[in-house]
């Protein structure tokens, strides 16, 4: 597979947007065991990893409701707060950059990712994924502060 510039994958992103804009403002209300509940394209689903495997191989043996595993990366050189997006066969991308920021002092055990949904625009796969941010292991300290710091685009 070719390996698609930044640019191109803004573009493949845009229109995948568009295409689950409905599914995602039906979302149900987060229960009450969470904090906050979220659907949103993995970043940087088009890259090949370092070791030189395929994330758009590893989407494809994905579906709905697969179990994901967050890992920080600290010494990121694009970004300190960058938090991978794992699945059991190798990392499938990255949280979008304004999620890692704030969720850059938060414990990663109290957070939940699932497959939500696999897109296709022309031959590129997407990740679609819901977070939850489990409510019963923060204070309500934490959950003040983490009300205050969501961007709007994924309170």
């Amino acid at each position: 597979m070719t390996q698609m510039t930044v640019a191109d994958e803004l573009a493949v992103d845009l229109d995948i947007e568009k295409n689950m804009a409905t599914s995602r403002n039906a979302l149900q209300p987060v229960s009450e065991a969470f904090f906050s509940e979220r659907v949103f394209l993995v970043a940087g689903h088009t890259f090949n990893n370092k070791d030189g495997g395929s994330r758009q191989q590893i989407i494809s043996q994905l579906g709905p409701r697969d179990i994901l595993n967050l890992k920080r990366e600290p010494f990121n050189e694009y970004d300190g707060n960058a938090i991978r997006v794992l699945a059991g066969r190798g990392q499938i991308g990255y949280l979008p950059r304004a999620m890692a920021a704030v969720l850059r002092n938060i414990d990663l055990n109290v957070i939940a990712i699932q497959v939500e949904s696999i897109g296709k625009s022309g031959n590129t796969l997407s990740c679609f994924v819901r977070l939850r941010i489990k409510k019963a292991d923060m204070s309500a300290t934490t959950i003040a502060r983490l009300q205050e710091q969501l961007p709007e685009s994924i309170k």
